[in-house]
C-alpha cells in the first residue's frame, strides 16, 4: 500500500464553454509499493461550464429589385455549437445584420419603380 501520494494541482480547464477537463499530476512517493486502484483521480471533469454558443447566419438573398434600392435578407440564429441546438443566450449587440440594403443603380427611364427579380 502507498503510504503517500504527490498530487499536484488541476490545471486550468481545456475549454472556456462547453465540454472540457482538467488534469493533475498524481505520483506515488513510495515507487512498487502503490496499489494503482487507490490513485487518486488525475482528471475530471469541469464543473458548470456555459455552452458555446455562436451567432451562426446563412447567404445573402437576391435583391428585391433589379435597380434602384432593395433589400436582401439572411437567416441568422443562435447555436449552441456542441449539440448544433437552437439557443436563446447569444448576445443581442453581437447579432450579424438580418437585412441589408442592396444596388441602388439608378432605373433605366422607361423603368423607374425597378423589376423585382
Amino acid at each position: 500500500m502507498c503510504l503517500d501520494w504527490q498530487i499536484g494541482d488541476w490545471t486550468e480547464c481545456s475549454a472556456t464553454c462547453g465540454h472540457a477537463t482538467q488534469q493533475r499530476q498524481v505520483v506515488c512517493t513510495n515507487p512498487g509499493f502503490c496499489d494503482i486502484s487507490q490513485r487518486p483521480e488525475v482528471t475530471q471533469p469541469c464543473e458548470k461550464l456555459s455552452p458555446c454558443i455562436a451567432w451562426v447566419y446563412g447567404d445573402w438573398s437576391k435583391c428585391t429589385k433589379s435597380c434602384g434600392f432593395g433589400v436582401q435578407e439572411r437567416l441568422v440564429q443562435c447555436v449552441n455549437l456542441s449539440s448544433q441546438q437552437l439557443y436563446e443566450g447569444c448576445p443581442s449587440e453581437a447579432k450579424p445584420s438580418e437585412r441589408q440594403e442592396c444596388n441602388g443603380d439608378e432605373c433605366p427611364a422607361d423603368d423607374n419603380a425597378g423589376n423585382t427579380i
